[in-house]
Formats: C-alpha cells, structure tokens, sequence
C-alpha cells in the first residue's frame, strides 16, 4: 500500500512563544502546531516535539533551511522560510 503524503504548516514563534508577525522574522526562534512544535539550531539540526517524544532531523547536505530524518520510522522533512515552517511526513 503507498504510503500517504501528510503537509502541516507551523507559525513561526518568538521566545516568548507570541506568533511573530512578518517584520519580526529575525526574532523567530520555534515553530508551532498545536501537535508539533520544532525548534532549529545553528549546529545543523531541528528537534521535532510530539506527544509520542522528540526526534532530531538534520540539516540537508545540499539544500539550504531543509531538514531531513526519521521520527519514529516515519520519514520526514521540515523547512523553513522566516516565520513559516512546513513539516512533511509519510505514513
């Protein structure tokens, strides 16, 4: 059986976990969903947050603000462009 694509959209949140509006793009420092949140880090990763647990995806060699991983034998993706994110999985 193929397996389904899934798209979220996440807002981009400040530290004080407020959506930032689009002028405060320099401010973003996680991404929300009400059943994800995922927070990037200059090391190369991003730490996808679940109800399930927390996964670590990691920076795409070739392709600029894409992350790439498995969280729980689903394979995933997330980017991210100033305070929008996308998380794609299939399952």
């Amino acid at each position: 059986m193929p397996k389904v694509q899934h798209t979220i959209k996440l807002s981009g949140c400040k530290s004080d976990n407020t959506v930032a509006k689009t002028h405060e793009a320099f401010q973003v420092v996680s991404f929300m969903h009400p059943n994800f949140k995922v927070n990037t880090y200059e090391m190369g990763y991003a730490m996808v947050e679940t109800a399930k647990g927390s996964y670590k995806l990691k920076l795409h060699k070739s392709i600029e603000n894409l992350y790439t991983g498995i969280c729980n034998g689903v394979r995933c993706h997330f980017s991210k462009k100033k305070i929008v994110g996308k998380l794609i999985y299939w399952s």
